[in-house]
């Protein structure tokens, strides 16, 4: 071989060599910037938890290393572990933080007032005006001690008898309460003065004798709807009332 042929191999044999240590660098830095392109990374534990980083959807962390819902948090920290749309639940009560309202104090409840239906008086009882001014109070409870805090007032229907989705309260409630106590009250206004001072009487819409309202306790987050009729009970006047509440959120 002259010395020529003896130059191009040696020559070749240094490209070949500086290459494959390039290529050995290269990967040298790409295990140091990223451990997980170690090929033995997969037979590791970096956090020590029992699980090598194969398996284990978050190696780096000791107190997870399983992820059912995919949602990205780990079952031991995830309330709701096969449900990727929750995760946590502040106020322990079984709904997500994403659902319940309550859990994030911006939930509100509405109580809307559907049907009115005045049905007038019973047995003995005359009235020359037929028609009544109806006049309606929304009554809460926010803390259950049997005194209703809030309330809440309706105009003054002049001359009606009947009456259909005509009034709604919207109320911010505390944080994480599991409960509100509501009533109604459709009185009948015969004078109002010029100070707003009014002569009324109430009209029953409960069929319990002796009472002409309901109370409810309801729970938060939730929603209910009723139709309640006073005849037949020895209280009077009478009217149908249809009235519902719901969660809602206040923004």
């Amino acid at each position: 071989m002259g010395g020529g042929e003896e130059e191009q191999a040696l020559h070749a044999i240094m490209i070949a060599t500086i290459s494959i240590l390039v290529v050995m660098l290269m990967m040298l830095f790409a295990v140091i910037t990223s451990p997980q392109l170690s090929p033995v990374a997969s037979i590791g534990d970096w956090d020590r938890d029992g699980y090598t980083n194969d398996v284990d959807v978050f190696p780096r962390d000791p107190k997870e290393w399983v992820d059912s819902d995919g949602d990205g948090v780990g079952d031991n920290s995830d309330a709701f572990p096969t449900d990727p749309a929750e995760w946590a639940d502040s106020d322990g009560d079984g709904v997500g933080d994403n659902s319940d309202l309550f859990d994030g104090g911006n939930g509100g409840v509405r109580i809307s007032l559907d049907t009115f239906e005045f049905l007038g008086y019973e047995g003995t009882y005359y009235r020359q005006r037929y028609y009544p001014n109806p006049w309606f109070q929304v009554k809460v409870d926010l803390d259950g001690d049997g005194y209703f805090e809030r309330v809440y007032e309706s105009e003054v229907f002049n001359g009606t008898r009947t009456l259909s989705s005509f009034f709604e309260v919207t109320l911010d409630v505390p944080d994480r309460l599991d409960s509100i106590t509501f009533t109604i009250f459709a009185y009948d206004v015969w004078v109002v003065s010029s100070n707003l001072v009014t002569d009324f009487e109430i009209i029953d819409y409960s069929p319990v004798e002796g009472l002409k309202s309901i109370v409810y306790t309801v729970p938060l987050p939730g929603s209910g709807w009723w139709m309640s009729s006073g005849p037949g009970d020895g209280d009077t006047p009478d009217c149908v009332l249809g009235y519902s509440y719901e969660t809602v959120l206040i923004p």
